[in-house]
């Protein structure tokens, strides 16, 4: 199949300006000579077809698969074509191109459509031809099928290699490392040296997985400590304690790590499997990072069946017996179960159900001095008159568990020779139920008697900060923004350039945002401007009938509707309330139960809590 039969260059035909790729599969024939034979066949390539490829415009896939089409060339040849820089972009072989006959297709489909001309080695520049297609279309399949010839030649190989008991990947579990055959060799010539012989290199190469015994301690360290009963954070704290570093190489453990540790059975058989996954092509989405450059095909991994796992006898023997890690796999899920942190017992056992989960954020100071922002939760402790329910902060240390937020100093309740050399107390939790109680209390008492002077505060403050020049302002910006996006549709409309539509219709959507913007923020100043109307009757009377409710479920659903958010202070709580207003078109004596969010204003008020 001559070239002089496939490419028949017109004398018409303009020169055109192109970028030469040049790709070796693997990290190892980077450096050679291939590449630069590769950049030289472009000269007779440019020659026969008329194309001119710069140096400047040369990029090297450099171990990168064939089957692979996120390479980096692609992405910045396809820039280049998109800038205009460039209008044909080549490969000096097919195999070179793609060993992947639907990613060629859709390559080549990509680049046309960018307006691009595709150069695939000796067939020339791609014609819409049914000869050149079917050409392309066999030396595609010829390299697809070669690359799934060299693959299961190379599969076959290392399961070979497996079978006789060698390491290979460059992985090892927990507990053993990895040592190549390379390291082995230096070994071997070390020893020989001290020995005063010729050193015995085998001539393949035999990786082995080799047992850490500072891994093997650690193990230990973790059998004991769950043993003693520390849940996976307990083991993951008391490791941080002791120095001791995880698999990544980070101080801190994951509770995660520890749990699948446990429970893997390698450690009481000795036995590893090699073959356990497989890859899979997979979308984009399932990707961690489905955006980045990779040496290889977006793939995931899925579990093999397991008839298909290879043994590998470990060295060094199994860590535990069976006996002791179905110990450990009983003791670690028991010790999970009574730790801090766990849900509570529900009711038909004895547990109470907190009103205010969820519902509240701690406002007060860290022990750095900080604003702690966090969340404060419900907290159930067996006592002899049943189950107490308390809420305090969550602001603690990961592992460590110390707690980050600051004591309150609260006055002592009771009488007695205890409290009286003792007046005060410092704690970090509060009683629940009268926490509960008052917080309902205060929100019900700030919606009936306290509601029209918030209103008339929130009012005020509206009117203080309503600037009409910056409004007017507004209103001219407006108007710019109309005529400019008028301009951009009219040329959109009448271009007759692909590129230069495409680049108004780009002007087009970012002015219909920014317009759109502009106008929300103006609806919103006109609407701080207008008087706030409230039906306060209305809102007293479902406010009266719901804050009596005392079940927990129904007090909790009061306050849901009425409140936005909660924020726990030294000795009080800040509270926002959501109230509906009528500036809106379905009135505020309507009978809704839960308004539209936009028909809400936010009332802050504050609220005496007691420990």
């Amino acid at each position: 199949m001559a070239a002089s039969a496939l490419v028949k260059p017109s004398p018409q035909q303009t020169m055109l300006i192109g970028a030469k790729i040049t790709r070796v599969s693997l990290e190892r024939q980077v450096g050679n000579y291939s590449a630069d034979a590769q950049d030289r066949k472009f000269d007779k390539l440019g020659q026969e077809n008329g194309v001119i490829f710069p140096d400047e415009f040369r990029v090297d896939d450099e171990g990168y698969s064939g089957a692979d089409f996120n390479r980096p060339s692609i992405k910045k040849t396809m820039r280049w074509v998109k800038e205009g820089r460039i209008n044909v972009v080549g490969w000096a072989h097919i195999d070179r191109f793609a060993r992947n006959v639907e990613g060629g297709l859709a390559t080549i489909r990509m680049f046309r459509k960018a307006g691009a001309q595709i150069l695939l080695g000796h067939l020339g520049l791609y014609r819409d031809e049914s000869t050149f297609r079917l050409h392309m279309l066999i030396y595609m399949m010829l390299a697809e099928h070669q690359r799934d010839v060299i693959r299961e030649k190379s599969i076959e190989g290392v399961f070979e290699k497996v079978r006789k008991g060698f390491a290979h990947g460059g992985r090892s579990p927990y507990g053993w490392r990895f040592v190549t055959a390379l390291e082995l060799a230096a070994k071997e010539v070390e020893q020989a040296r001290r020995e005063g012989r010729e050193p015995v290199i085998e001539r393949k190469p035999k990786n082995v997985h080799e047992p850490v015994a500072e891994h093997h301690r650690v193990l230990h360290l973790m059998e004991d400590a769950i043993l003693a009963g520390e849940s996976q954070r307990g083991v993951c704290r008391f490791l941080l304690e002791q120095g001791v570093k995880s698999p990544t190489g980070k101080p801190r453990w994951n509770p995660t790590t520890v749990t699948s540790i446990v429970h893997d059975l390698l450690y009481s058989t000795a036995i590893w499997h090699y073959n356990k996954h497989m890859n899979v092509e997979v979308e984009p989405e399932d990707m961690r990072n489905p955006n980045g450059d990779r040496h290889r095909m977006k793939t995931g991994h899925r579990l093999r069946a397991e008839s298909e796992w290879i043994e590998q006898k470990l060295a060094g023997g199994p860590v535990w017996t069976p006996q002791r890690q179905a110990e450990l796999i009983v003791a670690l899920e028991r010790n999970g179960r009574t730790s801090v942190g766990k849900p509570a017992r529900p009711a038909s056992e004895g547990g109470v159900k907190s009103v205010l989960s969820g519902m509240l954020t701690c406002g007060r100071r860290t022990i750095t001095g900080e604003i702690c922002n966090h969340a404060w939760a419900p907290r159930q402790k067996s006592t002899p008159n049943g189950r107490r329910l308390r809420y305090g902060c969550t602001n603690r240390d990961d592992l460590t568990g110390a707690e980050l937020c600051q004591k309150v100093t609260v006055e002592r309740t009771g009488s007695g020779p205890r409290h009286a050399g003792n007046p005060t107390k410092e704690i970090r939790t509060w009683d629940g139920p009268m926490l509960e109680e008052t917080l309902c209390q205060g929100v019900a008492d700030a919606l009936i008697a306290q509601l029209p002077d918030l209103v008339r505060r929130h009012q005020d403050q509206m009117n203080d900060s309503f600037d009409a020049a910056e409004l007017d302002s507004m209103k001219a910006r407006e108007k710019k923004l109309a005529a400019k996006l008028d301009e951009a549709r009219r040329k959109e409309i009448l271009a007759d350039d692909a590129e230069a539509k495409e680049t108004y219709s780009n002007l087009v959507a970012e002015l219909k945002g920014e317009l759109k913007l502009l106008q929300r923020r103006l609806a919103t100043m006109a609407g701080e401007a207008e008087e706030i109307v409230v039906n306060y009757r209305t809102i007293a009377a479902k406010v009266k009938a719901a804050a009596t409710a005392r079940l927990p479920e129904n007090r909790r659903a009061f306050l849901l509707i009425w409140v936005a958010e909660i924020v726990m202070l030294e000795h009080e709580a800040e509270v926002t309330l959501k109230v509906p207003i009528a500036n809106s078109t379905r009135g505020a004596n309507c009978p809704v139960q839960q308004p539209a969010l936009d028909n809400y204003i936010h009332l802050k008020t504050k609220v005496r809590v007691a420990a």
